[in-house]
């Protein structure tokens, strides 16, 4: 696994303010997001603090660029 520097990886605390339905509504001070409760851990609770983290991957992001140009190439009888 390649290392991520910190440019790659964007992490910050949130509060679960409320569920809705099958939703959770995360907050922090400048931010609002509503994700699916399946994303979060089991019996968590309103008012709790939860670790978001964004990463890029970018060896997917290559996968992904080199089958549409495989697809590309087939279509175009390349």
């Amino acid at each position: 696994m390649n290392k991520k520097s910190e440019k790659d990886i964007v992490s910050m605390e949130m509060i679960l303010d409320r569920l809705e339905e099958e939703n959770a509504v995360l907050i922090s001070d400048k931010e609002q997001f509503i994700v699916p409760v399946k994303f979060l851990p089991k019996n968590i609770s309103e008012g709790e603090v939860v670790n978001v983290t964004f990463a890029s991957n970018e060896a997917e992001k290559m996968e992904r660029e080199n089958k549409a140009k495989e697809i590309l190439n087939e279509i175009l009888n390349v």
